[in-house]
C-alpha cells in the first residue's frame, strides 16, 4: 500500500464507516484530495472490492488482515461455446444444432445443448431459445426431457455431466 493510500485509509477508519451496507449509502470523501486519491487507486487496482464501498473497503480490508485483492470472478460460459461444445461431442455442425432438423441426430444434441443453456448460463427460456432459434416453449420440453433422461439413463447423466464440467472448466 502507498502512502496516499494508508493516508486515506487511516482517514476512512476514523469515520468508522461501515464495510458492507445493506443500503449501500452514497460515500463522500473528506476533502476533494481524499476523493482524488480514490480515483487514482481506482485506475490503479481494477481487481480490488471498489463495488462495495468505492475507494474504502480494500483499506479496510487490508488494516483487518485480509486481503484486500477479490478473488478470482467465475468464468462465464456463453450460449455460443456450449453449442460449440456440444456440436464437437456429437459430431454435428452449429448450424445443424439450430437449423430445422427434426431427425434424432440433431433434435437430441439441440436438447442437450438447451438442457446446458439453462442450467448454466440461467437465462430465461425466451432468451435461450433465440439463440436456437425455436420458442420457449420448446426449449422448455428439451429441458424436461433431457432432465427426465438424466434420472433414467446413467450414460445421458454422465454424458451431460462430463459436458458441464467440460464447459465449467
Amino acid at each position: 500500500m502507498d502512502l496516499l493510500q494508508k493516508a486515506y485509509a487511516r482517514a476512512t477508519f476514523a469515520r468508522q464507516i461501515p464495510i458492507y451496507p445493506k443500503h449501500k449509502p452514497k460515500i463522500e470523501p473528506p476533502n476533494p484530495t481524499a476523493a482524488a486519491l480514490v480515483d487514482i487507486a481506482r485506475m490503479s487496482e481494477p481487481r480490488v472490492w471498489s463495488h462495495r464501498l468505492p475507494g474504502v473497503a480494500p483499506w479496510r480490508e487490508e488494516i483487518r488482515g485480509r486481503p484486500a485483492v477479490a478473488p478470482p470472478l467465475p468464468r462465464v460460459v456463453l450460449i455460443k461455446e456450449i453449442i460449440k461444445a456440444v456440436a464437437a461431442e456429437f459430431g454435428v455442425t452449429v448450424e445443424q444444432i439450430r437449423g430445422n432438423y427434426r431427425t434424432r441426430k440433431y433434435v437430441f444434441p439441440r436438447h442437450v445443448a438447451q438442457y446446458l443453456a439453462c442450467r448454466i448460463c440461467k437465462l430465461s427460456l425466451p432468451i435461450v431459445g433465440r439463440h436456437f432459434y425455436r420458442d420457449h416453449t420448446s426449449v422448455l420440453s428439451g429441458r424436461k426431457k433431457i432432465e427426465r433422461l438424466i434420472g433414467e439413463d446413467p450414460v445421458v447423466a454422465a454424458l451431460v455431466e462430463r459436458l458441464e464440467a467440460q464447459l465449467r472448466a
